[in-house]
């Protein structure tokens, strides 16, 4: 699978982050590093990890390891600003951080395409939804976030999503922007780029699983019936 990953991660994160439990360094390393070497489990085999707290995942000894299985990581860092990180919150923090990696990682520069995870997650059932995304030649591909209690929240799920370059640059990063969760999260500035550009649809929803690093507690991993097969989602078609 040619397709890099960007993990977005937040190792050390600041006191005073709003909305923000999981603060302990060391288990937000272990679980976003859980979540990674699930991604090479999948068969992912470029993965951009880039954390906005100076942070770093893997040692030296584990990327010689990836490496042996022909995985190529690229580790980026930078320590992001904290007084506008408190002032606007975490997901206009993790725009600043997807825009950094987009500008200074050498696989995303070679590529056409991404798929994004947030740290700590990964997606169970990525297999079936790669080949979703091959078979109709999609150029993006975003699910609306469902779980028990947001369901009724008009919000795009960013936690996992699939992206061309150009997308990213002129209508994700914006909407990023625009992000200020005492107002509104960058989840429903997404969902309204998306809704302004992208076609939407019923598709398999991706089966996100990991710590959230909002509550300290498992993301929700149940069935939700007929939404595990018919999601409402948004896709945009390569041009023929």
């Amino acid at each position: 699978m040619n397709v890099p990953l960007l993990i977005t991660s937040a190792i050390q994160p600041p006191p005073n982050v709003p909305f923000l439990q999981l603060t302990d360094p060391i288990k937000r390393k272990l679980a976003t590093k859980a979540a990674l070497l699930f991604w090479v489990t999948k068969g992912v085999k470029r993965i951009v990890v880039a954390d906005a707290t100076g942070g770093k995942v893997l040692s030296d000894a584990e990327v010689q390891e990836l490496r042996a299985l022909q995985v190529e990581t690229e580790q980026l860092s930078y320590a992001q600003d904290v007084a506008r990180l408190i002032e606007r919150g975490k997901g206009y923090a993790e725009g600043q951080l997807v825009e950094f990696a987009l500008r200074s990682s050498q696989i995303l520069s070679a590529a056409t395409h991404f798929y994004k995870s947030t740290g700590k997650t990964f997606v169970r059932n990525f297999a079936d939804i790669h080949n979703l995304i091959v078979r109709n030649s999609f150029e993006v591909m975003f699910w609306k976030r469902v779980e028990p209690h947001t369901l009724m929240q008009p919000w795009a799920d960013c936690r996992f999503y699939f992206t061309s370059m150009d997308f990213a640059r002129q209508h994700l990063l914006p909407a990023y922007q625009r992000s200020d969760d005492k107002l509104a999260a960058c989840e429903y500035h997404i969902l309204q780029e998306l809704n302004r550009t992208a076609t939407t649809g019923l598709a398999t929803r991706p089966f996100v699983y990991g710590v959230e690093g909002g509550t300290d507690q498992d993301y929700f991993d149940q069935s939700l019936g007929i939404l595990d097969t018919q999601l409402h989602c948004w896709a945009i078609r390569r041009a023929q």
